[in-house]
């Protein structure tokens, strides 16, 4: 159980070009969350420990936000086709289906031309 786990968000490998490039947009005046599918407290703790994050959208012991529960939220909140979206695995297709556009990130080819069947890349 997470309780039981001395969590340190500092100690995670980090993308750093996906952050630079996060940072960057946020700077040019764009919204940037973090969406995932983990448990909102770990969630919380990266989007702190990174620091330019407007909102965080993750799990919360009820709903599983991965897949189809997360294209549903990020669509309820920001419209269909209102939002661009970062991943990097084949349950994000049901997130890019909903999304302008898709950025795959640390993924081999496959997963980015599936992605690009369903959205612009």
């Amino acid at each position: 159980e997470f309780r039981r786990v001395l969590f340190r968000s500092s100690a995670l490998p980090y993308t750093k070009p996906l952050l630079d490039w996060l940072r960057g947009q946020k700077e040019q005046g764009r919204a940037v969350w973090l969406c995932t599918a983990s448990d909102s407290r770990l969630a919380q703790a990266v989007a702190d420990h990174v620091g330019f994050f407007d909102g965080v959208m993750a799990s919360d012991g009820q709903l599983n936000l991965s897949g189809a529960n997360k294209a549903a939220e990020l669509v309820k909140r920001f419209g269909e086709k209102g939002f661009d979206y970062c991943g990097n695995e084949k349950v994000d297709l049901a997130v890019w289906r909903h999304a302008n556009a898709a950025i795959v990130v640390n993924a081999g080819t496959a997963l980015v031309t599936a992605a690009g069947a369903v959205t612009k890349v």
